[in-house]
């Protein structure tokens, strides 16, 4: 699914946390050097640890475990036909984000990071109806999907925007997160009405045909998880002037 890729995944542009008194966290980088996307990779690297718990003054949340109030899914393969919403979401395994590469386009303004989980896991309360894999499936109950070994891709795109203060801040405009996990189980309690035979048949099923499963709601879920990703970000991006994102002397 998805939504999970991730998320994660904000946390890689917090590289760009620079407010009018730094954290002593962040390690600010030359704009114009050579070697500025393994600055910003190093950066992104060592900011991770220092805000998995949070840090109310520069607007981060804990991400560790990451929650999100709800996630409606709308799948659309060919065999799916289902409503699916999860709610009360938590992310686990954010803190274990291993990234592997940064890559800025400047002319384009796109940041894209290059991403590792070795397992992130997601409990929540899941509501669903339909059919899936053409089967019918409903119930409601606690859930949870673990990803196993998952490899992911979040980019952006920015914008830069005047405020009344005279300065320029950037902004978001458009986000895409993707993951690719090597596994995915899936655990739906209480579906058929509590019927554990049924139940544990269909759970079978499932994670049987776990990758048919990620392909027909994994943009729904990642969507939702990107989506929270660049919120944060923008609080984050809406405190710090262009100016102190880089520092711009030409080396």
């Amino acid at each position: 699914m998805k939504q999970t890729g991730t998320l994660f995944v904000f946390l890689l542009c917090w590289v760009f946390v620079h407010s009018l008194q730094l954290p002593d966290y962040i390690k600010p980088c030359h704009r114009y050097a050579s070697d500025v996307e393994d600055c910003i990779l190093k950066a992104a690297r060592g900011t991770i640890p220092n805000v998995i718990s949070g840090d109310p003054k520069y607007r981060v949340p804990a991400i560790d475990p990451l929650f999100i109030k709800e996630m409606v899914l709308s799948p659309s393969g060919s065999k799916s036909a289902l409503a699916m919403t999860l709610r009360d979401v938590n992310v686990h395994g954010v803190k274990n984000v291993q990234i592997n590469k940064v890559k800025v386009d400047y002319d384009k303004k796109t940041m894209t990071f290059d991403i590792f989980f070795p397992e992130i896991q997601i409990d929540c309360l899941y509501n669903v109806s339909g059919n899936i894999l053409l089967l019918p499936i409903e119930g409601q109950g606690p859930g949870k999907l673990v990803f196993t070994n998952l490899r992911g891709q979040y980019e952006y795109q920015w914008e830069e925007a005047m405020k009344k203060d005279g300065k320029a801040y950037y902004r978001i405009v458009t986000s895409k997160l993707t993951d690719y996990p090597e596994k995915m189980s899936i655990r739906l309690n209480n579906l058929f009405n509590g019927n554990k035979l049924l139940g544990d048949n269909m759970n079978l099923v499932l994670n049987e045909n776990w990758q048919e499963i990620h392909k027909d709601l994994g943009p729904a879920v990642t969507d939702g998880i990107a989506q929270h990703m660049t919120y944060f970000i923008n609080n984050i991006y809406s405190l710090v002037p262009v100016e102190n994102v880089f520092i711009f002397d030409k080396q």
